[in-house]
């Protein structure tokens, strides 16, 4: 996609809330709030080369206003903004890992699939469309839980286009929830990137995407955010597994190592469980001393605040479902109230 037809979409995109994210979580992560959106869309065409896999050039024109039922707030959906594209399958489900709800998002074939974002992406002609994020730093990765079953797999033959370029051999594809991301510093020049691809977990699992650092200590401006049942969403030729879906829930930016159990250095370690927890949060420190910390909300509200020495506990039996996140003058983690 050249400059300028980006700057379009990512000035077009301003109206809709993608500027307005806070501190460096994201919103509705926990997909509890789901609504109609309004949406100007746009025509796409493109000039792709069958040969090498890849788009070389195409022009965008203003098309009429499109309402997507029932998307999560801060989300959207390829066909929200793009006429001429399938028709994209996300839905809010009770099905939820926390809280009331999470997010389906469905491959049905001919039709569809599901894929949700911090951006648009133009499934058929492997574009990806960056949008603002405030970021303070370059996260470690991105974390959640989800499930994924995945349909009948599917065999593609050589010489066909996917993501990775033009398939050598036959190959056969079987699914999976994919996560995929690119960071980019205010040159619009990719930093780091994200391309992770999680099997069949038939109960919600925790997954977590590790980012791939292309340009060492640069802080992005910019991001693309996708979650996907299907993992060849980028390529020109979709390739589709009729029957899969994923459910997604409680998903967030990491600044640290892995959160879901144990934060903190070998010498200086404090553990959390169990994670998710439902009554008693325990925590307990490795290292002799005191250790001041507290537990906020994602919107930076304190809900504790204590002094750790050994072992400490929580009662967490009334706080609303969700993500939290402890810190103190170390580490910082989060753990899930289910």
């Amino acid at each position: 996609m050249n400059h300028t037809v980006r700057q379009v979409l990512v000035m077009s995109l301003a109206s809709f809330g993608f500027f307005s994210l806070k501190a460096q979580s994201i919103p509705n992560g926990g997909f509890e709030t789901f609504d109609d959106v309004q949406v100007d869309r746009f025509l796409l065409s493109s000039m792709f080369n069958d040969q090498t896999c890849e788009n070389e050039g195409g022009s965008l024109t203003q098309d009429t206003p499109f309402t997507g039922q029932d998307r999560p707030v801060g989300f959207r959906t390829t066909d929200d903004f793009f006429s001429n594209t399938l028709p994209t399958y996300v839905f809010e489900t009770d099905e939820a890992f926390a809280g009331q709800s999470a997010l389906r998002l469905q491959d049905d074939g001919f039709f569809g699939f599901g894929i949700v974002g911090l951006f648009e992406v133009e499934t058929l002609v492997q574009e990806t469309l960056p949008v603002d994020f405030p970021f303070e730093q370059l996260p470690e990765a991105v974390e959640g839980h989800y499930r994924h079953e995945s349909g009948n797999s599917i065999t593609v033959q050589a010489g066909s286009c996917t993501s990775n370029g033009v398939l050598a051999t036959d190959s056969t594809f079987t699914g999976g929830f994919a996560v995929y991301a690119e960071f980019f510093d205010a040159d619009s020049s990719v930093v780091a990137v994200i391309d992770a691809v999680f099997p069949d977990a038939d109960v919600y699992t925790p997954f977590r995407a590790e980012v791939e650092v292309l340009v060492a200590d640069v802080v992005p401006t910019q991001v693309i955010l996708v979650f996907s049942s299907c993992p060849e969403f980028q390529s020109p030729n979709v390739i589709y597994l009729p029957g899969s879906n994923s459910y997604l829930d409680e998903v967030d930016f990491v600044y640290g190592p892995s959160s879901l159990e144990t934060i903190g250095q070998d010498n200086n370690q404090i553990s959390i469980f169990p994670n998710p927890v439902s009554d008693w949060l325990n925590l307990e420190q490795k290292k002799a001393g005191e250790t001041s910390f507290e537990v906020l909300d994602t919107q930076g509200k304190r809900m504790y605040a204590g002094l750790l020495t050994s072992t400490y506990q929580i009662n967490v039996n009334d706080w609303p479902k969700g993500i939290y996140i402890l810190k103190s003058a170390e580490a910082t983690s989060r753990f899930v109230v289910k």
